[in-house]
């Protein structure tokens, strides 16, 4: 190779770019739009998760907008080999029955999700409790694992308002 700097300069932003649209996958697009429809929402993710236990184990967490633009919380859960998507009521927090997760991108995040949390000694749950505790007067979101080195942590988004934010949570 006539320039392994350059080759070099080229893997990193590469990584760097992979890196960051795996992050911006579950940021919030439309902070004004989630603002409103967060504020209709009763229950905290932290009790949403709780509420899918009996389903497998909470893997990750996220109030996002379905394809009609109403506000559901959606948890992703492990049991034995299958993956489930288990919508929580946000007002009432009551889960619906989780149906088995077949699409191909997300049983890849699912998987990859369970391997993170795997390597967890915090709860999702304890998580996302511990995010809102730290971020007094804002909501938290969603908390999707990852793994940071070879640390796993919770991403956790919050709002206030419109205002969003990202913390990480060290799940070791």
């Amino acid at each position: 190779m006539k320039n392994p700097s350059l080759l070099v300069a080229t893997a990193v932003a590469v990584m760097a770019l992979a890196g960051t649209a795996r992050a911006e996958a579950y940021k919030i697009e439309d902070p004004a739009v989630m603002a409103k429809a967060m504020a209709a929402a009763t229950v905290k993710l932290d009790q949403g998760i709780k509420a899918t236990a009996a389903q497998g184990t909470p893997i990750s967490a996220k109030y996002e907008l379905d394809e009609k633009g109403a506000l559901q919380l959606s948890v992703y859960t492990a049991k034995g080999a299958d993956f489930l998507e288990v919508v929580v009521d946000n007002k009432t927090g009551v889960a619906k029955t989780g149906e088995k997760i077949t699409d191909a991108n997300d049983l890849k995040a699912a998987k990859d999700q369970s391997t993170t949390m795997g390597k967890a000694k915090m709860t999702l749950e304890q998580a996302a409790a511990k995010a809102s505790a730290d971020n007094a007067g804002y909501t938290v979101t969603s908390a999707i694992p990852a793994m940071q080195g070879t640390s796993p942590v919770a991403e956790v988004e919050l709002m206030k308002g419109t205002d969003v934010k990202a913390v990480s949570i060290k799940l070791d």
